[in-house]
């Protein structure tokens, strides 16, 4: 009898753990923002550059873009008025703006979709862009942090000093940092 009521504790414990990581998942899984950018590859031409973004929809169901506002990064400003608590403030700025949008766009369901928006050239360096939009689910604002830059119209040749192909990484890596070194030393000479 024992043995049996070990059993027992040991089903219904199991049981109940799996009912908690089940209702976790769906909890987590509800959380999530329906849309993720996947990756941003911004074509530059001389007088406006195309923003082709890879945007991945988690739902079973279309979700439409209605208007889209992207950013480089975010400011934040701490202010204290007058006899009053100090105040934190995260916002966005259109002077750090490469484009906005309000052409509506539809995302299927379960799937990636590309989008693309040109717009006139952003002079300013971008590490990530920040993404605010106003969709059928609401607003959302989504970061990404994957781009790729590439300038159209302009051709750049260089010469090769070294090229070698390895089937192995750690040779490769090996002979890239030793390239490295002698890179460092001969610009220390030179200068």
């Amino acid at each position: 009898m024992n043995l049996f009521s070990t059993i027992v504790d040991t089903l219904s414990a199991s049981a109940s753990l799996i009912a908690i990581l089940v209702v976790l998942g769906a909890w987590l899984n509800s959380v999530r923002s329906p849309l993720k950018i996947v990756r941003v590859v911004i074509h530059r031409k001389e007088d406006e550059s195309t923003y082709i973004l890879l945007v991945k929809n988690r739902l079973s169901h279309t979700v439409v873009i209605k208007n889209m506002r992207c950013f480089t990064h975010r400011n934040y400003r701490v202010e204290q008025k007058n006899n009053c608590a100090p105040e934190y403030h995260p916002e966005l700025s259109y002077s750090d703006s490469p484009f906005t949008s309000n052409k509506e766009k539809e995302i299927l369901g379960k799937g990636h979709t590309d989008i693309r928006y040109t717009y006139t050239n952003y002079t300013k360096d971008i590490n990530q862009l920040l993404f605010s939009m106003d969709t059928t689910h609401g607003f959302l604002t989504l970061k990404c942090k994957n781009i790729e830059i590439v300038s159209m119209g302009s051709v750049q040749t260089y010469d090769l000093e070294f090229v070698k192909n390895y089937d192995n990484k750690y040779k490769a890596l090996k002979t890239f940092f030793w390239l490295k070194v002698k890179y460092c030393f001969r610009s220390k000479t030179n200068n």
